[in-house]
């Protein structure tokens, strides 16, 4: 890996276009690249009516005991039948959501971060990590449009926080507590299916935590504070004040 030294103006320029999911400027500088591929090799953006037939084969050849697991992520389940698009080096990828896959060229991947990391390294790319909410796009039947994918991970980011704040908040009622900490609670939410499990002491809640103060969501878990440590956040939970 080679280094690169860049001055401070644009620096501030790549955060500008960074997306609150992971990104570092070498993955800003990767999609401008894509775009700047894409636009000198003039090739057409649309979907190929051959790309579409092929791939509505490819779904229609999968069983029915295929399709009884749903596609779910630590933000929550991606709905069935979502079309996915990708462009990356110049070329457009088209994939699907299947119950309990992606499908792209005729492959289940579990997650649509394996389903980026297989686009990737099919274009040459060793890259062993990408983050699939940030690669794909989903064609949004409402406006028509292609959207980032990570519009609809922060919608049910914020969807999956108010309904554990809510589960939080009838901890804290049924218990008197004043104040609960991540691993005090995850025995009760995961009771109230909130988590399959607890991990690693209230990672998953930690977690949850985390990903929606990098999305700018926190405010939707009321229940939620933090002390700021040297490396990172320390959780905790209170009861809404009350009224003076």
């Amino acid at each position: 890996m080679r280094s690169v030294v860049i001055p401070d103006s644009l620096y501030k320029r790549l955060q500008k276009h960074a997306r609150p999911f992971e990104d570092q400027p070498a993955d800003v500088i990767d999609r401008a690249l894509d775009a700047l591929e894409t636009t000198e090799g003039g090739g057409s953006r649309g979907i190929f009516v051959e790309e579409v037939h092929a791939r509505d084969r490819k779904l229609k050849a999968l069983t029915e005991e295929e399709r009884e697991i749903h596609l779910v992520s630590h933000a929550g389940p991606i709905p069935d039948g979502t079309r996915l698009r990708a462009q990356y080096k110049g070329k457009e990828y088209l994939a699907d959501v299947v119950p309990g896959a992606v499908i792209w060229e005729g492959q289940r991947y579990k997650s649509v971060s394996e389903a980026a990391i297989a686009v990737i390294r099919s274009a040459g790319t060793p890259r062993t990590t990408e983050n699939g909410w940030r690669f794909w796009r989903y064609f949004d039947e409402v406006s028509g449009e292609w959207r980032p994918l990570s519009d609809q991970y922060v919608d049910r980011l914020v969807q999956k926080g108010m309904e554990v704040n809510a589960i939080i908040l009838r901890y804290i009622e049924e218990t008197g507590s004043d104040m609960a900490k991540p691993k005090d609670l995850m025995p009760f939410l995961v009771k109230h299916g909130a988590f399959s499990k607890d991990h690693r002491e209230g990672f998953p809640l930690r977690k949850l935590c985390r990903d929606l103060h990098a999305a700018g969501k926190l405010s939707v878990m009321t229940s939620a504070h933090f002390d700021q440590k040297a490396k990172n956040k320390s959780w905790y939970f209170l009861p809404p004040p009350t009224a003076s």
